[in-house]
C-alpha cells in the first residue's frame, strides 16, 4: 500500500491537475485559489487534490478532484485535508457546487458529512441544474474540536 502524504507544492501544476478533472469548473480556477494535494510519497503522482477558493470572511468554496481510485481518502488523508479548512485556515463553513446529475460528486459529499442545501436552477451555462452542498466546521467529523 503506497504512503500517502499532503503537499502543497508546485501549486500550478496541482490547479491545473485538479482543473482537468473538474469539467464543470473549466481550466481556470479563480484568482488566489489554493490546492491541497494527495500525493503517493514512493512515486510522486497526484491521487487527489482539494481546491479552495471563493474565500470571503471564514467562508470559501470547495472541490474535490480524484484519480477516480477511493484509497487516497483514508481518515489520516482526510482528517488533514479538513483540518486545513477549518483549522489552519480558520474557515466555519465550506461550501460545494456540482451538476446535480453527478452522483459520484453527490456520494462522495454524503460520504464526507456534507449536507444538501438545496438547488441552483439554469446555473453556469443556463442549461443544467446544480446542487449545493455545505459543511461548518462544528459538523465536521474528521476533526476534533479544540480541548479534546
Amino acid at each position: 500500500m503506497p504512503k500517502l502524504i499532503l503537499s502543497r507544492t508546485q501549486q500550478d501544476v496541482q490547479l491545473a491537475w485538479a482543473a482537468a478533472r473538474c469539467n464543470d469548473e473549466g481550466a481556470d480556477w479563480s484568482p488566489g485559489s489554493e490546492a491541497v494535494a494527495v500525493v503517493d510519497s514512493d512515486t510522486g503522482k497526484i491521487r487527489a487534490v482539494m481546491v479552495i477558493n471563493g474565500f470571503i470572511e471564514d467562508f470559501a468554496s470547495v472541490h474535490f478532484a480524484s484519480d477516480g481510485g477511493k484509497t487516497w481518502a483514508s481518515r489520516d488523508i482526510l482528517a488533514g485535508l479538513f483540518g486545513y479548512l477549518f483549522v489552519f485556515k480558520g474557515l466555519n463553513r465550506v461550501i460545494s457546487i456540482t451538476d446535480s446529475t453527478n452522483t459520484s460528486v453527490l456520494k462522495l459529499w454524503i460520504a464526507l458529512g456534507f449536507r444538501i442545501e438545496g438547488q441552483i436552477r439554469k446555473s453556469q451555462d443556463g442549461r443544467k441544474q446544480s446542487t449545493v452542498a455545505t459543511m461548518f466546521a462544528s459538523e465536521c467529523r474528521w476533526i476534533s474540536p479544540e480541548g479534546e
